[in-house]
């Protein structure tokens, strides 16, 4: 079962899954979050930051086996996570979640051109019943 499909949405105290080790780093805007009543404190396996925090001294810290972010937040887009994550030396998995895109592979090229190294892909999010 991924990552995703374990922690996500999950009703459970992912504290209590003694069966995964994974570390999952959440980059994203945490004042608009918590300004909209969703949670963006440390729980079980997740951690949140803001691009600002993503540093090399949170990445030790943290050792994350998959970071997440927006394709688009208020202040940075997916090119100034891969470039962080790039200059910083992280090769682990990183997953962008988004809406429906016109041409997915292009973003997936652009990424793998600036970090090859990069364990990168795209999670597309079907739109919500009144975006449809």
């Amino acid at each position: 079962m991924s990552i995703l499909a374990r922690n996500v949405g999950a009703q459970e105290d992912v504290t209590d899954n003694a069966e995964t080790n994974d570390r999952i780093l959440i980059v994203g805007n945490i004042a608009r979050w918590t300004a909209q009543g969703r949670a963006a404190i440390p729980c079980g396996t997740f951690q949140f930051n803001e691009i600002e925090q993503l540093t090399a001294t949170i990445l030790d810290d943290a050792a994350p086996t998959m970071i997440f972010s927006p394709l688009v937040g208020d202040d940075f887009d997916v090119m100034d996570v891969v470039e962080q994550l790039s200059d910083l030396g992280f090769s682990g998995q990183y997953r962008v979640i988004a809406h429906a895109l016109p041409n997915p592979e292009m973003i997936r090229k652009e990424v793998r051109a600036v970090a090859p190294d990069l364990d990168f892909d795209l999670l597309m999010m079907p739109d919500a019943p009144d975006e449809a």
